[in-house]
């Protein structure tokens, strides 16, 4: 299976661009974070389809050193007719890749995906995933 990650600048032209069937909770966050200029957008595209198969809102937290410690996820989705296929997982890896740490809510019929994904519960609907020294040694 060949994928495609895509980096798109967040607007409110995404709302035109995505289909709000597949992906009811991504057209919500676009339209609620619509002034925020810190939001990132990733789209991962399968090589048979020109419509995105999953696509994640997200705010990377920078130190001093202008190095990026920590990404808070918004909407992680994806599309309807797409579950079970490996493409949550591969954007998933790609987020993990450059951070330190990721938090995100969670709606409870995801939240099996995410503890496979080795994130642990930190408050109320809400999860973390933490690199740990032994992911940072083999690296």
């Amino acid at each position: 299976m060949s994928v495609e990650l895509k980096d798109v600048q967040f607007s409110m032209d995404l709302a035109n661009e995505i289909d709000q069937e597949d992906f009811p909770l991504t057209y919500e966050m676009i339209h609620k974070n619509r002034y925020d200029e810190t939001v990132r957008v990733r789209k991962l595209f399968r090589d048979t389809r020109s419509k995105p198969s999953a696509i994640v809102i997200y705010r990377d937290k920078y130190n001093d050193d202008n190095a990026m410690t920590r990404r808070r996820i918004f909407c992680f989705e994806v599309a309807l007719g797409e579950h079970g296929r490996g493409f949550g997982h591969k954007l998933m890896e790609e987020l993990k890749w450059d951070a330190d740490e990721i938090t995100l809510c969670y709606l409870v019929e995801a939240k099996f995906f995410y503890i496979k994904e080795g994130f642990i519960e930190s408050g109320e609907n809400e999860l973390k995933w933490k690199r740990s020294d032994i992911e940072t040694e083999e690296e």
